[in-house]
């Protein structure tokens, strides 16, 4: 987590913002950017994985609503078409079937009726953990808009000092360019590549000496 002075406190966030329904978080393509794994906070991880928790759970009910929902519609189905040999011929073996299809609709039944009461408690679940990811967000969003002002505020003023610099150094870096390039022309019409050779080598010997001297 980066080293953020974090000054606002939940509190205020809920007052200042209000906590109106939001999209889930974990699934918006600003926040996953501005939040990588090494950016979150102890918070955000612990809301994280309930959300996910949740979601996974919803998911396995809903799977399962939907079993039970064939279940039943066969159930159903075997009801009808047992219900002639049932009631008008008597069987005994089509009536133990009614009667064992009639409880897999009442099983049925009341899966459906404690699944969905369990869905509405993980919607209202998901929508506070997903609030208090919104606020710890906010929190963390606050600071970094901050900190990130703050070293606008000291950077620009010494990339603009460098800006000018590096213009400075490039007219002067132009300049010498013109002139070496103009001294040379001048030297080589006067005393040719070979005495400017030489005068060079000279120079450089010179150097040495002076350099070891």
């Amino acid at each position: 987590m980066l080293g953020i002075k974090l000054t606002l406190s939940y509190d205020s966030i809920r007052d200042i913002v209000g906590m109106a329904n939001m999209p889930l978080l974990i699934f918006d393509e600003y926040w996953l950017a501005l939040f990588p794994r090494e950016y979150k906070s102890g918070r955000i991880k612990e809301c994280e994985v309930r959300i996910v928790d949740l979601m996974k759970e919803e998911a396995r009910i809903r799977e399962k609503i939907n079993l039970m929902s064939d279940k039943k519609q066969k159930a159903i189905l075997r009801i009808n078409s047992l219900t002639t040999e049932a009631f008008t011929e008597g069987k005994k073996s089509a009536k133990l079937e009614i009667r064992k299809s009639k409880n897999a609709i009442l099983k049925a039944n009341a899966y459906f009726l404690l699944a969905n009461r369990r869905l509405k408690n993980i919607e209202r679940e998901i929508e506070n953990t997903n609030r208090n990811l919104l606020e710890e967000t906010i929190k963390i969003c606050h600071g970094l808009m901050r900190e990130s002002t703050e070293r606008i505020n000291f950077l620009e003023p010494k990339i603009t000092q460098m800006r000018e610099e590096l213009r400075n150094m490039t007219e002067e870096l132009e300049e010498n360019e013109i002139r070496h390039k103009m001294t040379y022309n001048l030297l080589h019409k006067l005393i040719g590549a070979d005495v400017i050779d030489r005068l060079d080598k000279a120079e450089n010997t010179e150097k040495k000496k002076w350099f070891w001297a």
